[in-house]
């Protein structure tokens, strides 16, 4: 199966959304998005930072929202050149940045600060981390139709 992305969007979505007045996000458009709105691939459109902007329960974040079929890791290569330059950038700059992976095999969530995946990197050298090492940001999640959603 491909994996696209999308209904792990639709379901990060619908976990914000679940939240009424304390949650907030703003899809971020990228140069798929406006390729899908106009038939053409944006000219001179910037990498984005993230997929989302959001707001929950008082905290403001950028938000990248990954899926992932492996089976033992997470692999940063999943993380775009922009999205890395402008994380780091956003970092430095006091702002908060976060990763929501979901794990696909096991309908897993994991909700992982940028800094803690830029951190692990400089400190093992590794382009990855693995599910056990990812155990502490595990989410809690809510069992829908559609699947699991992590719980805010």
């Amino acid at each position: 199966m491909r994996n696209t992305g999308k209904p792990t969007e639709r379901m990060f979505e619908g976990s914000i959304d679940a939240l009424g007045k304390q949650g907030y996000y703003y899809r971020i458009k990228d140069a798929a998005a406006i390729k899908g709105l106009t038939g053409r691939v944006g000219t001179g459109v910037d990498a984005t930072p993230s997929d989302y902007i959001c707001a929950v329960k008082g905290t403001t974040f950028f938000c990248e929202v990954k899926s992932t079929q492996h089976a033992t890791l997470f692999e940063f290569k999943m993380l775009q050149k922009g999205q890395n330059a402008h994380g780091k950038r956003i970092i430095a700059a006091g702002g908060n940045y976060l990763v929501m992976i979901h794990r696909m095999l096991t309908d897993e969530w994991f909700l992982v600060a940028k800094k803690t995946l830029v951190d692990h990197e400089t400190a093992t050298g590794r382009k990855s981390i693995t599910w056990e090492e990812l155990g502490t940001f595990r989410c809690t999640v809510e069992k829908t139709p559609a699947g699991t959603r992590p719980r805010w």
